[in-house]
């Protein structure tokens, strides 16, 4: 069957051409959201939320931008942080979109006692967010974090395939390699 009315199915394409560009504009602000968490970049990390935005973490409630604040406050307990995203659902109508995204996150904390390992959080859960897009630009606008596990885990100070300081470690923003010349 053909369509009569090649205008219409040209609209068509032109829509769903549209929202494929607003899912990838989406994707990347939570790719870029997450990098921020794990170099504790703040201007990074600010640029995923629109200024009015909120956040709950659970542990956590009030604005995007505070909620910016509070993760970059804790970089003098933290070793380093890692976070990977995967299952992403956006439900576009015109300028908001339902996002679904879930994550696993490890958080290396910094031991209260020298000479004891530090202390790790292994964590998995999924982003309820409400993206608007304002002008081209797609942003957090409200969140709201499901946990679906946590898990505190002893470090293993005998393990030496790989130890601190050897090779080339991530670390906070602007020593980390993903900011030198490439």
């Amino acid at each position: 069957m053909s369509d009569s009315n090649p205008e219409s199915s040209e609209l068509i394409r032109a829509r769903e051409i549209d929202a494929v560009i607003d899912r990838a504009k989406i994707h990347e602000n939570a790719v870029r959201y997450v990098q921020s968490v794990d170099r504790l970049d703040y201007e990074l990390m600010m640029s995923t939320y629109w200024p009015d935005s909120t956040d709950d973490h659970g542990n956590f409630q009030g604005t995007g931008p505070e909620w910016c604040e509070f993760v970059c406050g804790m970089r003098s307990n933290l070793v380093r942080t890692h976070h990977i995203v995967g299952n992403f659902l956006a439900d576009i109508d015109g300028p908001r979109a339902k996002v679904e995204l879930y994550f696993r996150g490890i958080a290396i904390f910094k031991s209260e006692v020298e000479g004891t390992p530090d202390g790790e959080l292994h964590t998995a859960g999924r982003y309820k967010d409400l993206y608007e897009r304002r002008g081209s630009e797609w942003k957090i606008l409200r969140r709201t974090v499901t946990w679906d596990w946590s898990r505190p885990v002893t470090a293993d100070p005998d393990w030496s395939w790989l130890r601190e300081g050897e090779g080339q470690f991530g670390d906070w923003a602007p020593d980390d390699p993903i900011y030198q010349e490439w």
